[in-house]
């Protein structure tokens, strides 16, 4: 079952937020109105596939981020339930070229998630990682 018209809307509004994107900078990309990317957002207009893939190139992200996902062992229910920052997250990995570079990420990110010290050291943002 794929998402509707709300959930790829929400999903646009999140990505676009995460790329610090205003909507009348993803309408100039897209060649539509910045109400019309309220009303995609909002779920009030129905996407076609190709304005959807003019939103993904111009998110600089895949439009399969937009399709849910479901893979042998994967129970639906928990695909579904990742965060705003999980998706984004993922969205980001998938979009890294090369073995290497996905490769060192994924280390980096394992030895983050061990080492709350390393990460208060390098968060950008100020007192979320005390």
């Amino acid at each position: 079952m794929g998402r509707d018209n709300n959930q790829i809307g929400q999903l646009i509004k999140e990505i676009r937020k995460s790329r610090h994107m205003s909507q009348m900078k993803l309408a100039d990309l897209v060649g539509v109105s910045y109400q019309q990317i309220q009303k995609y957002e909002k779920g009030a207009s129905s996407i076609s596939v190709d304005r959807l893939k003019q939103i993904s190139k111009a998110l600089e992200t895949s439009i399969f981020t937009f399709f849910p996902v479901e893979k042998k062992g994967v129970r639906k229910e928990t695909a579904l339930k990742m965060s705003k920052e999980e998706t984004v997250l993922l969205d980001n990995f998938r979009n890294i070229k090369g073995k290497k570079a996905r490769k060192a990420f994924f280390e980096f990110s394992k030895m983050i998630a061990k080492n709350k010290k390393l990460l208060r050291q390098i968060c950008p943002l100020k007192d979320c990682c005390k």
